[in-house]
């Protein structure tokens, strides 16, 4: 007996389908006139865009026989009633017109087809609860409910062209979600037969990639550019697959070369890729551009991060593309079809001294380009590391705690050190270095160029991990355990860890901020040595703002960190000089790196002496103007001597830039060894004022560097310190002045952790003679202690009363 759970307006009531109609015996295959006829009914059904047409088309064949055909046609003509006007009456109608159809006409696939797809619409409905009916078992989900029928349909006609091609309209938008086995042999054998639509190409493609099938995937890829497929889509998923043979560097190019003419199909998956890492102005830039300057743009957006790594040209988006295929292999969520339930990962905090704020990633509000908008939406694709690791890459260290074990992993460098092969006379691209500091936590040196290998979350095993990383100047550290939405294993980012005390302990060991918190937990596990609650200790809120302050920062920005086997300690000056009106503005660097930290080798020309091999990377980046300016280049010092301890190797270059605010970043490092520095100026200003200053330069009239300067010497003082009681020397360049009006200028020192204290200060007033001066003062410093100090110099229009200002640090040592 065939029992149905009829949903109306006004009632419900079970119903037996033998009360209801006689059964037919079972049909032999359906002949092609039927399913033509089908076929016509649902295009027209299709063209109909109201739900009021919809509803005047009949439901019988004109000899009015309540046969399968009347079955399917009353069925099909419901279905699109009920998915116009979102009506699941209409949808459960179709359903029992389906349902019973496979009854009448087992051996047709039309029935199987029309009752999966009657399931998967009413399963779309907002509120839509599973039972069991028509085959859907109690607890199955509707999409599961939609695939058991496709099989049902494929087991009657393995490439059947109707359910051939919803699959490729159904499938397209999910992009690269994992795909039932089912669904792939079906298209691919729909492929192999003969000429497919385009889509069912790419939907193989991204389906063979998922399974880590990259060559076929290609292939695919191909073939779905070959059959019309747009070019720029093809050539985005050409660049993933590429990447993940390991040719990063062509995968980069299809990237860019699909980037150029966005329009159409192709605009939202590369708007998509950008979200991973790109932030709100940006990508609303991006929504404002025309389809023929996507290109250029694109172009501009990976170069800039480049320059902020700072990395060789190029690098970025390699890396992008490398953090993209191994999320999709390594972070997906395990079964996503039993989570969809958890809406988002909430932490339950009922305790004394809770705050309220973010306590998980989904309490932020940022783009997660892995869950498409589809009939699947409530399925997660990936889980929590999958944002952290493609916004900043393997981490620096980690330790992951499994069964009560604590295990430190490998410290690892994404891609490894290494450089790019240069022929005589090439510039030099050398492969990782450090990050700048602001001062919090140590900057990261000792680790092996070995890449990490992230334990992928397995069914049953429950372990947290934490992730150590170096950006935006600190250390950072990121927290991962198990959680409903997403799975057992370090799957779920949590900004506040359990108050464990070997959890706390192990947190230690990666950054000493959570030592103190974890003594304070150890010893009240023990006893509790007061009557407040452990939560609300100082020590115990302090790491907690540390951790969610963390990911607040790590999920606003984006990272490739460079990072070096051994501290090679350079001082390092930047100054902005010229005027940009008269093309001569520009950013000089002096460098000078402590000579114990250099390891000397043979002259490359054979002489008696030594060499020493430093690569030099200086990128400018103007974030408002969105400028870059890049220099990459290795240098080869020679000497008749190694440089002694205490001693320096000094050197400078000049990079020109346009008028801008630019953050300038400078990296040296030793390609051979893996010894480098990294620093970050991040304000440097050029412009046309009237008046305007260049950068104040501490000058020596013994030793420093000397800087040719056009014909006009000046000897740096490139470490800016002096001894109490001598003399400093002071070079700038003064810019837009009006020959015969007078200009005061005030030269002051004071405190530099004190500025507001009381220092030295000096004015006077000059007459300019011309436009542009070269301006050389002596400081006597004997009236001031041994400490660091702010050089300030302010120069101003007494016609007009414009000022302009400039500030230098300036550091007086007792010997």
């Amino acid at each position: 007996m065939r029992c149905w759970w009829w949903t109306a307006s006004t009632a419900s009531a079970w119903v037996c389908a033998t009360v209801l109609f006689a059964p037919h015996a079972p049909l032999a295959a359906q002949s092609p006139a039927d399913r033509a006829a089908i076929g016509a009914l649902r295009d027209s059904l299709a063209a109909m865009t109201s739900a009021d047409a919809v509803a005047r088309v009949p439901m019988d064949w004109r000899d009015g026989r309540r046969g399968p055909m009347a079955r399917l046609r009353a069925g099909f003509v419901r279905l699109r009633l009920g998915t116009l006007a979102a009506d699941p009456a209409a949808l459960n109608a179709a359903l029992f017109d389906f349902d019973v159809a496979t009854h009448d006409a087992p051996a047709w696939p039309y029935p199987w087809f029309g009752r999966g797809l009657a399931k998967l619409y009413s399963g779309a409905l907002p509120g839509a609860t599973s039972k069991a009916q028509a085959g859907q078992a109690l607890g199955e989900s509707f999409y599961a409910a939609f695939m058991d029928d496709v099989r049902a349909t494929a087991t009657r006609d393995p490439v059947f062209p109707p359910l051939v091609q919803f699959l490729t309209q159904l499938l397209v938008p999910q992009r690269d979600r994992t795909q039932p086995d089912l669904i792939v042999k079906t298209l691919a054998l729909a492929a192999a037969r003969g000429p497919v639509a385009a889509d069912v190409h790419l939907v193989l493609g991204r389906a063979y990639r998922t399974a880590a099938d990259d060559s076929t995937a290609l292939d695919e890829f191909d073939a779905y550019l070959a059959a019309g497929g747009d070019t720029s889509v093809a050539l985005l998923e050409t660049a993933r697959s590429l990447a993940g043979t390991g040719q990063l560097e062509a995968g980069a190019a299809d990237y860019l070369t699909g980037a150029e003419h966005l329009g159409g199909e192709a605009r939202s998956p590369y708007r998509d890729d950008l979200a991973w890492i790109g932030n709100a102005g940006e990508l609303a830039a991006f929504d404002s551009l025309p389809a023929d300057s996507t290109g250029p743009w694109i172009e501009r957006f990976w170069a800039r991060r480049d320059a902020e790594s700072p990395r060789p040209a190029g690098e970025r988006l390699a890396e992008h593309l490398r953090r993209w295929n191994y999320v999709y292999r390594h972070f997906r969520v395990i079964h996503p079809e039993r989570r969809t339930q958890f809406a988002k990962v909430r932490v339950l905090d009922i305790g004394p001294c809770s705050d309220g704020g973010t306590k998980a990633l989904d309490d932020y509000r940022i783009d997660r380009p892995d869950r498409p908008d589809d009939f699947r939406r409530k399925e997660r694709v990936l889980d929590d590391r999958a944002p952290v690791y493609m916004r900043h890459g393997a981490p620096w260290q980690r330790i992951r705690a499994a069964g009560g074990a604590i295990e430190l992993a490998d410290a690892i460098s994404a891609g490894g050190l290494g450089q790019s092969s240069a022929g005589s006379g090439a510039e030099v691209a050398a492969g990782t270095g450090s990050g700048e500091s602001d001062g919090r936590g140590t900057v990261p040196t000792a680790f092996a160029p070995s890449v990490m290998g992230e334990v992928e979350a397995l069914e049953g095993v429950e372990s947290s991990e934490a992730w150590l990383y170096w950006f935006a100047g600190a250390t950072r550290l990121f927290y991962f355990a198990s959680s409903g939405a997403n799975g057992p294993g370090p799957t779920t980012l949590y900004t506040e860890p359990p108050m464990s005390p070997a959890l706390f302990t192990m947190l230690a060991g990666l950054d000493p901020v959570f030592g103190k918190a974890a003594g304070l937990i150890e010893r009240n596990a023990m006893i509790p040595l007061t009557a407040i609650p452990l939560r609300c200790q100082a020590e115990i809120g302090r790491s907690y703002a540390r951790t969610r302050g963390d990911v607040t920062t790590g999920v606003l920005t984006d990272s490739h960190t460079l990072l070096f086997r051994r501290q090679l300690g350079p001082i390092v000056q930047s100054y902005a000089l010229g005027r940009p009106s008269a093309g001569t503005s520009r950013v000089l660097i002096a460098f000078a790196v402590p000579g114990e930290r250099l390891v000397a080798t043979a002259r490359p020309d054979g002489r008696p002496g030594v060499a020493y091999r430093i690569s030099l990377r200086v990128s400018a980046v103007d974030s408002v103007r969105g400028t870059v300016r890049w220099l990459d280049t290795t240098r080869v010092f020679v000497a008749a001597d190694s440089v002694p301890a205490g001693a320096f190797l000094t050197g400078l270059t000049e990079l020109a830039v346009p008028s801008g605010t630019y953050a300038v970043r400078v990296a040296l490092f030793d390609p051979g060894t893996g010894t480098g520095g990294a620093t970050l100026r991040p304000s440097v200003s050029l412009d046309d004022g009237a008046p305007a200053l260049s950068d104040l330069i501490l000058s020596t009239d013994q030793g420093g560097l000397e800087w040719a300067n056009n014909g006009d010497p000046v000897r740096l003082n490139v470490s800016g310190a002096f001894r109490r009681g001598a003399t400093a020397g002071l070079y700038y360049e003064t810019y837009g002045l009006q020959p015969g009006r007078a200009y005061r200028t005030t030269i002051a020192i004071a405190p530099a952790r004190n500025p507001k204290k009381a220092g030295v200060s000096l004015s006077f007033t000059e007459t300019a003679t011309a436009s542009t001066a070269h301006v050389r003062r002596l400081i006597n410093l004997s009236t001031l202690s041994a400490g660091q100090y702010e050089l300030r110099v302010t120069l101003t229009d007494t016609a007009t009363g414009a000022v302009a200002t400039r500030d230098q640090l300036l550091n007086i040592v007792a010997r």
